[in-house]
């Protein structure tokens, strides 16, 4: 299945948009938790602190205020007279203890003794509460001894008076009132609308963007379907600035370039066409008679003679030459016989048909391939001929000029060649000359060859 390049670039934008938008609302998120968690942090130590601070101030040392009531009972009573710990009950600082663990021991062992008010039920804190010597004072879970460079590296002192009594070891995530978690959820929600709104933007954005782009290349491509199709002039039309409208000139530019040479290289090819056409018609032709010469009679005549033989069709050749021709040459100039030669040729083109293959045979011979014509109509024509020629008005080209022809005809298709009905006819003309010239002389009726027919002459 062909896509478009609308629906990829479309596809390409919003998968662009959606990507960017997950991202930056991730991040947005991870930064949002990560200062929410500190701000909580930061209220829950200073409300835990200020807490161990009154309660040691309370009874002098924290060792000595156990003795007399824990933590927690102390916070229980500051509670009922509206003050004490912030964090006994669920508010800042509070963490929820492990699955299956008790708050107050590890897994089987019983309470710390002498601490009546920290008994199950009592809620966990944010923080551990830790003796400078690393000792656990205070803590959701099993009692344990830190080292001094972890007392030092993660707690957080709490002074009374000006020296450190405790240190705070912060514990995992805050555990958020339901202030604080509908705040949150208020935020991501807002996040996940921002991810859903960019994407509708990315989509919509998507398809304008590559719509206008596309537009643009469809009109491109159009332009060079058509120049594929053989018009090579073409121009389109863009107007934008940018890669697309500097690939819309370069083409305009290659379309007008691409036209003129092509024009160029047509008329180039009609020019030589015309002389190849001029060249090879110079080839077949007799340069001062302008007839066929003997080059092409051979290769036509030929074909005729196949042709007459294969379906048993009449055919005759004549051959004919100009009576005394050197002596006009000598007498008139070979001018004049030049002359004489294109009249001749004029007669003979004149007094045949479009079918027949008149020729100059060389020198002052000329020949003719009469076809589908029985021997009785080519003599009877060429009598026609030899009659025109005698009565041309030659007086008209050089004064006392008098121009004969004499022909010899052959119509025996049986000979097998076109070649040996020539050499008869030739026999024919040399047998006229003979016997006077300026005569048509052909074979005698007893002679005439099979299929022969008596029709009207041509």
């Amino acid at each position: 299945m062909t896509v478009s390049l609308r629906a990829k670039i479309t596809l390409a934008l919003l998968v662009t948009g959606l990507t960017s938008a997950v991202l930056v609302g991730l991040i947005a998120r991870a930064i949002v938790m990560q200062q929410f968690s500190a701000v909580v942090h930061e209220n829950g130590f200073r409300t835990f602190s200020a807490d161990v601070e009154r309660y040691v101030k309370e009874y002098g040392s924290w060792e000595e205020g156990h003795r007399v009531e824990t933590f927690g009972q102390w916070g229980r009573r500051q509670r009922g007279r509206g003050a004490g710990p912030r964090q006994a009950d669920g508010g800042l600082g509070l963490l929820p203890p492990p699955p299956g663990r008790d708050p107050r021991a590890s897994a089987g062992a019983p309470p710390p003794p002498g601490r009546p008010g920290d008994g199950p039920g009592a809620p966990p804190f944010l923080f551990m509460l830790v003796a400078p010597s690393g000792q656990s004072l205070l803590g959701p879970w099993a009692p344990r001894t830190f080292t001094p460079q972890e007392v030092q590296s993660i707690g957080r002192p709490i002074r009374v008076d000006g020296e450190v009594v405790a240190f705070a070891m912060p514990l995992e995530d805050p555990n958020l009132t339901t202030f604080d978690q509908t705040y949150l959820d208020a935020m991501q929600n807002a996040v996940a609308y921002g991810i859903g709104g960019a994407a509708i933007l990315a989509l919509g954005l998507g398809f304008f963007f590559s719509g206008r782009l596309s537009a643009n290349l469809r009109t491109l491509t159009g332009a060079l379907q058509a120049m594929a199709q053989g018009n090579l002039r073409q121009h389109v039309t863009v107007k934008s600035r940018d890669e697309i409208g500097f690939l819309a000139d370069a083409f305009n530019r290659m379309s007008t370039d691409l036209s003129q040479a092509h024009d160029q290289l047509q008329r180039s090819h009609d020019t030589i066409r015309a002389q190849a056409e001029r060249l090879e018609e110079l080839s077949i032709r007799d340069e001062t008679t302008g007839l066929h010469n003997r080059r092409y009679f051979n290769a036509h005549a030929a074909l005729a003679f196949a042709q007459a033989e294969r379906y048993n069709r009449p055919l005759a050749v004549a051959i004919g030459d100009i009576d005394h021709f050197k002596r006009i040459n000598d007498t008139f100039s070979h001018g004049i016989g030049d002359e004489v030669l294109r009249h001749v040729a004029r007669l003979l083109t004149h007094g045949t048909r479009e079918s027949d293959i008149v020729a100059r045979y060389g020198g002052e011979e000329f020949v003719i391939v009469f076809a589908e014509t029985p021997l009785r109509d080519a003599v009877a024509t060429c009598e026609r001929i030899r009659a025109s020629i005698e009565a041309y008005d030659w007086e008209s080209v050089h004064a006392g000029l008098k121009v004969t022809i004499t022909i010899g005809v052959d119509g025996h298709v049986g000979r097998g060649s076109v070649e040996a009905m020539l050499s008869a006819a030739d026999e024919k003309l040399y047998e006229g000359k003979r016997t006077g010239r300026n005569r048509v002389s052909g074979p005698p009726p007893a002679a005439r060859a099979p299929g022969d027919k008596d029709v009207a002459p041509a």
